[in-house]
């Protein structure tokens, strides 16, 4: 587990990286911020199956961490899932084409919230994983 989710940390890296060009662009590229999206969306539905599914599963069948801890790392998962679904469902495609100065600073601060959950992933999930799976 904690190897597919390095690797799925790695991509949703990468994405963040691939849409921080595009989006630094003057205009819209309409393809490839389609592709961009779409890309890390896939990814982070991917991280966040794995999560919600077999890691908290693992974690609470290890007795690792305590109830009230596992409870407070699910809650900031579905928190973190509603936050990059609500901007999802605002900046659509016509709404960024439309807006595109207001799309640059909205993923911004997206693309700044993506990679503090990551941190914070790894700071709470790899220490807890690498127990689990390595004693």
């Amino acid at each position: 587990m904690l190897a597919k989710l390095k690797s799925l940390h790695g991509e949703i890296l990468a994405g963040i990286a691939t849409l921080e060009s595009i989006v630094s662009a003057d205009s819209p590229d309409p393809a490839a911020l389609a592709r961009a999206r779409w890309q890390l969306t896939r990814a982070s539905r991917n991280r966040g199956l794995l999560i919600a599914g077999d890691i908290f599963a693992a974690i609470e069948r290890s007795g690792r961490i305590d109830a009230g801890a596992l409870a407070a790392l699910r809650a900031d998962h579905h928190a973190a899932i509603a936050a990059s679904s609500r901007h999802i469902a605002a900046w659509t495609p016509e709404r960024i084409l439309s807006d595109w100065p207001g799309y640059q600073q909205a993923s911004a601060k997206h693309r700044a919230s993506m990679r503090e959950r990551i941190a914070a992933e790894q700071s709470a999930l790899y220490p807890i994983l690498e127990r689990i799976e390595h004693g």
